[in-house]
């Protein structure tokens, strides 16, 4: 009798959840699946890093996420191999390579791209061998 009823009991709740097809998900409007420019964290990358809001909100509605972007700044700022480097080359790299292949080349842990510790200024240990050498 107990085993009928968690059979019952499950099926019941099977067919309480919703079932979505991929036709039936909303349209996404382009034009607004960039977030405005005052918003916080376009505000905050830029301020950090010393670049126009403008151009993070841009990289950001191309596709890149701002934790991608706080990285690759970050990599700008304190990797020796990329000095005189634009952010568009790291992200093309970034693109073609990977992650894996970036970080061998700086030698750089990935921990050390902490996107919260980077906005917060916060230096973790290993980064600051980096910015000494910078």
């Amino acid at each position: 009798m107990r085993k009928w009823f968690l059979v019952l009991m499950s099926a019941f709740l099977l067919a309480m959840v919703p079932v979505v097809a991929a036709d039936d998900a909303p349209d996404v409007d382009a034009d607004n699946e960039c977030p405005p420019l005052s918003h916080p964290l376009v505000q905050s990358i830029a301020n950090r890093f010393d670049v126009s809001a403008e151009d993070v909100l841009d990289l950001h509605c191309a596709g890149y996420g701002f934790g991608t972007l706080i990285r690759v700044y970050l990599l700008l700022e304190t990797a020796e191999e990329f000095e005189g480097e634009d952010i568009e080359d790291i992200l093309t790299l970034i693109d073609e390579e990977g992650w894996g292949a970036v970080l061998a080349l700086t030698e750089t842990h990935p921990a050390l791209l902490a996107p919260g510790l980077a906005l917060r200024d916060r230096v973790p240990p290993g980064l600051a061998r980096h910015r000494a050498n910078a």
